[in-house]
């Protein structure tokens, strides 16, 4: 049996394998946004932004609040670390540490 970290990271690299995953991650590193606001933003149909944070929900990516404001979280940082031209760093460099 694989150890859970192995799976994780499986989940979070599939969980970003569509490029309007992407560009959502790319979109919330900035700040944090609705999911209207993004479809907005990225020309697509709010159902479609919905279903692809669905996706990067599960893969631990991004969460939401209480208004149905998303943000990414920490684990965005390890596959920046491992693609780093995918998208630009969310954390700064010393919060990090």
């Amino acid at each position: 049996m694989a150890p859970p970290d192995i799976d994780d990271y499986a989940r979070q690299f599939a969980a970003v394998g569509h490029p309007l995953r992407l560009k959502i991650l790319t979109e919330l590193s900035e700040r944090r946004r609705q999911a209207s606001e993004l479809a907005e933003v990225l020309l697509e149909s709010p159902e479609s932004v919905r279903r692809h944070l669905g996706v990067l929900e599960d893969g631990g990516l991004v969460d939401h609040d209480e208004e149905g404001g998303y943000r990414v979280t920490r684990d965005v940082e390890m596959i920046h670390r491992a693609a780093p031209s995918i998208f630009p760093p969310t954390f700064p460099e010393d919060e990090l540490e």
